[in-house]
C-alpha cells in the first residue's frame, strides 16, 4: 500500500502535492514532477538486465575506408 508512479509502475517513498486534484512525486511543481496513483498491491521491482554481454562491434578495415573525389 504505496504510492506509485502512474506510468512506470515503480514505487515512490518521497515527498508529495496535489494540484487540480492529482497527486504528484516531489514537494512542490516542477518539470520533473511525476503523476502517481495509490495502490493496495505490491509494487513492482524493477527487474535487473541480463547478464549476456553485448556483442563487440567490428572494426572497420583500412580497405572498407570510403575514398572521396580528391584523393
Amino acid at each position: 500500500m504505496a504510492w506509485t508512479l502512474k506510468n512506470g509502475g515503480a514505487a515512490w517513498s518521497g515527498e508529495t502535492h496535489q494540484l487540480g486534484g492529482t497527486t504528484y512525486s516531489g514537494k512542490t511543481r516542477t518539470p520533473a514532477s511525476k503523476p502517481l496513483v495509490w495502490s493496495d498491491e505490491k509494487p513492482k521491482t524493477p527487474k535487473p538486465s541480463s547478464s549476456m554481454q553485448k556483442p563487440a562491434k567490428k572494426k572497420q578495415t583500412s580497405s572498407a575506408k570510403r575514398t572521396t573525389a580528391w584523393d
